[in-house]
């Protein structure tokens, strides 16, 4: 695998990577998968083929490795190379949250949050990160975020034992509360996300 990415001087082919990597790990060859991922990454990253995916990819693989100085500062030259100014700031803050990195998880989407203060998932992430209940009531209640946010600072509140309520919608009260929602009107409009929330805290964890 050395030689023929040594040898390549072109891109190789991405989907036939994706499809060699699938096979090796149905054939129990995980390891070797990762090695033919990374390889690939940092050809693709030499060749100045500056797509988030590669440096995603990449620091994925370092995280899962244990090498958390080199993944961090391969999402910091992600961000330094992104075209919008802190535009990559959010995905290499959830890759690090994801792979239990919170405190640089948290510096990245605070420098977001500090550019552009008006950032409503910026302020999410934040408050998220910090478990601070008073600004997730903050996005629950504001009007002008979109309600998928209000919704997900709902599910933290309930996530961090918060049981607050007037959030201007019953599915959003319901929600932080980590209640199930009504069952007499399963078309009632309002809430889906609610009944979506509740079956997945009855679903069985998988193994």
């Amino acid at each position: 695998v050395d030689e023929l990415f040594a040898a390549t001087a072109a891109p190789l082919p991405e989907f036939a990577v994706q499809e060699a990597v699938v096979a090796m790990r149905a054939a129990g060859s995980g390891e070797t998968a990762d090695s033919v991922l990374r390889l690939f990454y940092e050809k693709m990253l030499a060749q100045r083929a500056y797509s988030p995916g590669y440096f995603i990819g990449l620091a994925e693989l370092y995280l899962q490795q244990g090498a958390y100085a080199q993944a961090e500062a391969l999402l910091r030259r992600m961000t330094a190379q992104s075209p919008e100014p802190y535009g990559a700031h959010l995905d290499a803050s959830s890759l690090l949250d994801r792979l239990g990195q919170p405190q640089v998880a948290l510096s990245f989407a605070s420098e977001r949050m500090r550019a552009e203060p008006w950032n409503k998932e910026a302020q999410l992430a934040v408050a998220r990160l910090e478990a601070s209940t008073a600004a997730l009531e903050a996005i629950a209640r504001d009007t002008a975020a979109p309600y998928e946010l209000r919704d997900q600072a709902a599910q933290q509140l309930a996530a961090t034992g918060g049981s607050s309520q007037g959030f201007g919608s019953d599915e959003l009260d319901l929600l932080a509360r980590g209640a199930a929602a009504p069952t007499a009107n399963p078309a009632q409009a309002g809430f889906y996300r609610a009944r979506l929330f509740a079956a997945a805290k009855a679903a069985p964890s998988s193994q």
